[in-house]
């Protein structure tokens, strides 16, 4: 059985002027109630509304489950809804508006941005945090358990690219990097501090990619973050060398879940909670063998085959092999 994340990934803003990215594009999206500027820094496309404030319930939603950007609110003359799309090409859908809402487009037309063909993303990350995803709430709170699966799941709609210079893909094992304020530090928890300078550093709006939007010259933070893909934020709790899948060598986050995660073999799902895995989940789909590492102390786990049990406690030094087709599950993870 898979281990499934069922809340909805949708961060939204109530500020007018709020920026997001146009999703599969290069292109950034400033909303106004009456006006929405869609840019990529060369050409820029207007789309004006014939509404009059003042504006009341005013929402704009980055609705990464639907694909597509909500904007909604009371004008003067009444209710109104509208999405734009960016499956196959940019759509303007008009859901709900007033009569009398007459709609204008200048510029770039809509069918001219370039929409990227992307494979449909089916992993996702949770962290255990099920608040509102108010943008500016989040910033508030600035907690990296919030901030990380929504940028992970924006990032799945880009290309990813291979980040082989980042430290959060050096392994816990390879030894401390010595910071000269609080001492020696792992490949990975650089890697945390430099996603937490980037998104503060590199996003403005709703993770609209920004060179430092709010001027706050923070150093050590990633360009074009959302260019790298998901590959590094889930370099923090898997990666996958050979046959050996490492699963949350090292925990930053108490809670937390992963979801269709794509390996040599197949699929994989896990969960942990108190800072130790719990579940992991292998449905393959090509044949071969795995081991499974994870935290030092943690030696065995009982393993089950589709629904039959085959190991009760299996070393976790040990290599299986994995059939076509079937199902894995692995749990009781011991010392």
């Amino acid at each position: 059985m898979r281990i499934t994340i069922a809340k909805p990934f949708a961060p939204f803003s109530q500020e007018f002027g709020v920026k997001l990215p146009l999703l599969r594009t290069r292109w950034v999206l400033r909303v106004y109630p009456t006006k929405w500027i869609l840019s990529n820094g060369k050409k820029q496309t207007e789309i004006q509304f014939s509404l009059h404030g003042p504006f009341q319930n005013f929402l704009v939603m980055l609705n990464l489950e639907k694909e597509r950007i909500e904007v909604s609110g009371k004008a003067q003359e009444g209710f109104f809804r509208f999405y734009l799309l960016s499956k196959n090409q940019i759509q303007l859908v008009t859901k709900k508006a007033p009569s009398s809402c007459k709609i204008t487009l200048s510029g770039t037309s809509l069918e001219a941005i370039n929409v990227e063909k992307i494979d449909p993303f089916v992993e996702k990350l949770s962290l255990g945090v099920h608040k509102t995803q108010d943008i500016t709430m989040i910033r508030r709170r600035d907690a990296l358990e919030e901030i990380l699966p929504l940028w992970h799941r924006v990032a799945g709609f880009y290309p990813a690219t291979h980040v082989s210079t980042l430290p959060v893909q050096a392994d816990v094992e390879a030894g401390p990097e010595t910071s000269p304020k609080t001492g020696p530090k792992t490949g990975l928890e650089a890697g945390i501090e430099q996603l937490y300078k980037t998104f503060h550093g590199e996003f403005s709006g709703i993770f609209c990619p920004e060179k430092d939007p709010y001027y706050q010259r923070i150093e050590g933070s990633i360009s074009s973050p959302l260019d790298y893909g998901p590959n590094l934020i889930r370099q923090l709790f898997f990666s996958e060398h050979g046959e050996d899948l490492h699963v949350l060598k090292k925990v930053f986050f108490p809670f937390g879940k992963m979801q269709g995660i794509q390996t040599a073999l197949g699929s994989v799902d896990f969960s942990w909670a108190k800072k130790k895995l719990r579940e992991l989940v292998l449905q393959v789909e090509k044949a071969g063998k795995l081991k499974i590492k994870t935290a030092p102390s943690i030696k065995y786990c009982r393993v089950f085959k589709n629904r039959s049990c085959i190991h009760k406690k299996m070393p976790l030094t040990m290599s299986m092999p994995a059939e076509a087709g079937c199902t894995y599950t692995f749990d009781r993870f011991a010392k």
